[in-house]
């Protein structure tokens, strides 16, 4: 199997042909090749590297390839770095923005293709202008977005009659939960382990009598693809007690496969926002027949832009 993906190879080489970082090609090729070979191109220079490294990651880490270098290179590309970022943070960025430009055009022989994947990404907007990234007819059929409908269906289910098991996260899953009122934080919890994520989850049922109802329309649950290649399934819906609609919520989940467990995906990571009504704002919704939507949700929106792979490769 390729130690890269296509979408890698393109970044590395857009990379190193960049002027943040064309200086660097032909010092890491030799670092790579521990100066046994000397490049005479960067062309050449670059073949080497991707010979003879294992994982993009291992390349960018490189000491000739500074935080100048990777940092430059975002600023070239219009990619927005917070203040305090790390060398890890910017390559994660990178490979971020990598993905989304290279990830859907494969075809090297297009010109169009290959000016479309030099433009700048596109920056997570906050409006409701945005509803998917892509052509909401054909993304709704995208096997990320199947697998996603398919877990999301399966989890609220089993959340409702109470029959998650611990088994279904893993060990060290981070649960982290937001309780809301009018837009304002009331309480948050954090919890870590497999036992502590699904006794948060009875809870739900148990201790605030909660039924989560999921919007499972396309609008409402989706599936991405993050920088380290974990699964997120985004969703929302509303919340209801018995015979009373209390609010809505919004949840992320990030699956990975399991080895040791047959290869089944589990939880790793769930972040959860629970939206309590007022009265008056209980009775102005429930006379809306409109599910709450992912483009509502100001935690979710910057998520959509990630990438969503539409072919028919196996995801994970």
């Amino acid at each position: 199997m390729d130690k890269f993906t296509n979408w890698e190879r393109q970044g590395l080489k857009d990379f190193f042909n960049s002027s943040a970082a064309v200086d660097t090609v032909i010092p890491v090729a030799k670092i790579v090749s521990k100066n046994m070979l000397n490049p005479q191109s960067n062309s050449e220079a670059i073949d080497m590297i991707l010979l003879h490294s294992t994982s993009t990651q291992s390349i960018l880490n490189r000491k000739a390839i500074t935080k100048e270098n990777l940092f430059k290179y975002l600023h070239a590309k219009k990619v927005p770095v917070t203040s305090e970022f790390t060398k890890q943070l910017l390559i994660e960025k990178i490979l971020q923005y990598w993905k989304q430009s290279f990830y859907l055009c494969d075809d090297e022989n297009d010109e169009e293709m290959r000016n479309e994947r030099t433009k700048p990404i596109a920056q997570p907007q906050t409006n409701h202008h945005i509803s998917t990234n892509h052509s909401s007819d054909q993304s709704e059929q995208f096997p990320i977005n199947q697998m996603a409908r398919k877990f999301a269906t399966w989890f609220y289910e089993n959340l409702n009659t109470n029959r998650l098991q611990v088994s279904d996260f893993w060990c060290n899953c981070k649960c982290a939960v937001q309780f809301l009122e009018n837009q304002q934080c009331l309480m948050e919890e954090g919890h870590l382990g497999a036992q502590a994520a699904l006794e948060f989850c009875q809870s739900l049922l148990a201790k605030y009598n909660l039924y989560l109802n999921l919007n499972i329309s396309h609008s409402g649950t989706q599936g991405r693809i993050d920088c380290h290649g974990v699964v997120l399934v985004l969703t929302c819906g509303t919340l209801h007690k018995v015979n009373q609609f209390v609010g809505t919520f919004e949840a992320i989940f990030g699956l990975s496969r399991d080895p040791y467990s047959q290869n089944n995906w589990k939880i790793n990571q769930m972040s959860l926002r629970l939206h309590n009504f007022n009265a008056q704002q209980t009775q102005n919704a429930s006379l809306s027949i409109e599910q709450p939507t992912l483009i509502t949700s100001n935690s979710i929106v910057p998520l959509l832009s990630l990438s969503m792979p539409n072919g028919d490769e196996e995801i994970g």
